[in-house]
């Protein structure tokens, strides 16, 4: 007996050859079946295709879409390509290098029964290159805010930073179309921030304070190498989400929002100073480290300089900053220490 899909599993992938199998494994593994995966390859040049290939001759629910190369200045396109394949009424994101637990749609699926809700996250399992999960993130917004209720609530904590990670969401789909899609400004290189804040406009959010997505974080993924390189500029759409919320009354203090999002490129040079220190720290030598601490103590700022003594001397001692993102609910990397303790275990 054929069961209407529910969720749409939409999945972008290039060069993915190391983890596409995993991520489909994850899909299949599901106690909730009522599903359908549209795997979009971008044009890969290693056998990432020929492994989509193989679990689509496995399982029917599963779907190859072989395109020429876009790239990520075209995602919102990709994952139209994705979306125009699929008929469920829910629709989840999960990437070529990220995996699920086996119950993310059996404990999400229900959150949509209050028909108001627009979009469910929760908890992200952070996993190194092998699939080992070496901590857990649960950052959100401030009460009330972490289930947008009242709606726009979450905004103030949202337009500060993305929380949301992208493997732990479902969508309503129908308010997804309501927006027009995914939403990609130009010059932005992904669809996953504007969107979340785009659908905040529109209604409350469900959070699951269980891991429902794990987040592959390694060397060869665009947000290591985002983290540390020129940051996109992001002021437009903030400054529009912004705009509009406060038009809706929806955000208070619209003026001192704005000057902070003007000050936004100075914030994200600092962030990518002290990223690549991070990661100067976790696979570079102690010359490297001395190195990347160098503009953060030019700052002059005593937050800086602080993270990069702190960094040196956990260096010095064979350590890292990791654990200090890790108990700050922050993004964090695979520590210096998990890698001894994961090679060791190879």
């Amino acid at each position: 007996m054929t069961t209407t899909p529910q969720v749409a599993i939409i999945t972008a992938t290039y060069n993915h050859e190391r983890f596409i199998g995993e991520c489909i494994e994850s899909v299949l593994a599901q106690t909730f079946s009522a599903w359908e995966m549209v795997v979009v390859d971008d044009g890969s040049t290693d056998a990432t295709r020929e492994i989509v290939q193989g679990a689509c001759a496995r399982d029917s629910r599963v779907t190859l879409v072989a395109q020429q190369r876009l790239g990520l200045e075209r995602l919102a396109e990709t994952y139209r390509a994705a979306l125009e394949r699929t008929t469920a009424p829910f629709v989840a994101i999960l990437e070529g290098d990220d995996t699920w637990p086996a119950t993310k749609l059996a404990l999400q699926v229900p959150r949509f029964a209050d028909p108001a809700v627009v979009l469910a996250y929760g908890a992200a399992g952070l996993v190194d290159a092998h699939g080992c999960r070496y901590a857990t993130y649960r950052r959100r917004a401030k009460e009330p805010g972490v289930e947008n209720r009242p709606v726009g609530s979450i905004l103030p904590s949202l337009l500060e930073q993305n929380f949301i990670v992208a493997p732990t969401v479902m969508l309503r789909r129908s308010a997804l179309d309501s927006i027009g899609g995914f939403w990609q400004p130009a010059g932005v290189p992904y669809v996953d921030h504007p969107t979340w804040l785009r659908l905040a406009l529109e209604g409350p959010f469900a959070f699951e304070h269980r891991v429902v997505g794990n987040w592959r974080r390694h060397p060869g993924q665009f947000t290591t190498s985002r983290a540390v390189g020129p940051q996109p500029d992001n002021r437009a759409f903030l400054q529009e989400i912004a705009d509009e919320a406060a038009r809706r009354g929806m955000l208070a203090e619209p003026q001192a929002r704005a000057a902070r999002i003007a000050s936004g490129p100075g914030r994200h040079e600092r962030w990518s100073q002290a990223s690549a220190f991070r990661l100067a720290l976790l696979s570079g030598s102690m010359h490297d480290a001395w190195r990347a601490a160098r503009p953060l103590i030019a700052t002059g700022e005593p937050k800086w300089m602080a993270l990069a003594a702190t960094g040196l001397g956990s260096r010095l001692a064979g350590g890292d900053l990791e654990w200090i993102f890790r108990r700050t609910q922050r993004f964090s990397w695979p520590s210096r220490r998990h890698a001894r303790r994961h090679e060791g275990n190879q």
